[in-house]
């Protein structure tokens, strides 16, 4: 029963976010249209059956691409502190921002997770209309992956925050953005195959292919994958491993070692690294304001990316894992963005409260509760 409240909850969370023209990642502070948010929230819409606002959503980041590249962020409101006190100033027309906030860096993981959306869409609508209006742009947009690769070796790099870990100082070749690159090609063939373009299939195919096992070849340590190659990256980082365990990029023996060694090393909820990472690569102001933990605290969205890719090795322990989340979201009947680490409760400091409902999390607990 709790369950099923927590699913209600995390659903009218998720509804909630449906803005006129796409999915917003959240009501307060961060109430525009994020590109990672509203395509990692669109698996959750479309495990509801709300297709229609998830081909709205595609759609305006399509409106807004620049030679393939798509935002990071469509504004609505002028962005700035004031936010936290949920004072807004609505612009005149949507804004389209392509760069991070921090040093001005190109993020590198919104042109993946809208291939691999794309997909998800097609396969659950059925609507072969979308695809042929839009496929040369889809195809500009997954093509753009390619742009980021500087050593052609068909893996992405990226400049310090330009993933979502963006207080983190992680650079070069990064597991997450690589793993959702290594997706995107897989699922670009398929959507050139519906498309009937043989040729594209196949090319995609490859690239699929060889891109994977250069991934393999670089990043796996033996137990799990390197975080990112380069100073401050041996350890285990959990989104990369997890999104390569669902997403079906890493091999099967592989995928086993990662969750042994993930449950070896968890202690209740997730954390983002083991072992934590240092200060050092902690973005400087953050560490001033008191937030130098922005991604150490709990992200339910880590969680239930856990439950989806603990099912195929132990459905008890994924369902027992979806229980301790659905915890998190009875005690405020919303989903949070962040959640402290000691208390379990909504993350709410100075300078920083945790945005709700945030439609990223939300989307992801109703996946895996779907599933």
């Amino acid at each position: 029963m709790a369950k099923n409240n927590s699913l209600s909850a995390a659903a009218a969370s998720l509804r909630a976010c449906y803005g006129q023209e796409g999915i917003v990642a959240g009501l307060h502070q961060f109430d525009d249209y994020w590109a990672r948010d509203s395509l990692f929230a669109s698996w959750g819409s479309l495990a509801l059956g709300d297709k229609e606002i998830v081909r709205q959503n595609l759609i305006l980041l399509l409106r807004f691409a620049r030679d393939g590249q798509l935002p990071l962020r469509i504004e609505r409101h002028y962005f700035n502190i004031f936010r936290f006190f949920n004072l807004k100033w609505k612009r005149p027309s949507l804004h389209p921002r392509y760069t991070e906030d921090k040093l001005g860096h190109v993020p590198a993981d919104q042109n993946s997770l809208f291939i691999i959306t794309c997909a998800r869409y097609v396969r659950a609508a059925k609507d072969p209309a979308f695809l042929r209006q839009h496929y040369p742009a889809i195809r500009s947009v997954m093509d753009w992956n390619f742009s980021q690769d500087r050593d052609a070796d068909l893996l992405m790099e990226e400049q310090a925050y330009a993933g979502w870990a963006d207080s983190l100082k992680k650079q070069g070749k990064v597991l997450y953005t690589n793993v959702l690159h290594c997706r995107a090609l897989a699922d670009c063939a398929f959507l050139a195959a519906r498309m009937q373009q043989g040729r594209d299939a196949a090319a995609y195919r490859r690239q699929h292919h060889a891109a994977r096992r250069r991934l393999i070849s670089l990043f796996w340590n033996g137990r799990y994958y390197w975080d990112f190659l380069g100073t401050g990256g041996e350890r285990l980082g959990v989104d990369g491993n997890l999104l390569g365990v669902y997403l079906g990029i890493f091999p099967a023996r592989h995928s086993s070692s990662i969750i042994r060694e993930i449950e070896r090393q968890r202690k209740g909820f997730l954390a983002l690294a083991y072992p934590q990472y240092p200060a050092s690569l902690s973005f400087f102001p953050f560490r001033l304001l008191g937030m130098h933990d922005y991604h150490h605290i709990i992200w339910p969205w880590l969680d239930c990316l856990y439950a989806l890719a603990l099912r195929r090795f132990s459905p008890r322990k994924s369902a027992y894992l979806l229980r301790q989340i659905s915890g998190l979201i009875a005690s405020s009947g919303t989903v949070h963005e962040t959640y402290e680490r000691n208390t379990s409760l909504p993350v709410r400091r100075l300078l920083y409260r945790s945005e709700f409902p945030f439609a990223w999390g939300a989307g992801m607990f109703v996946l895996a509760l779907r599933r």
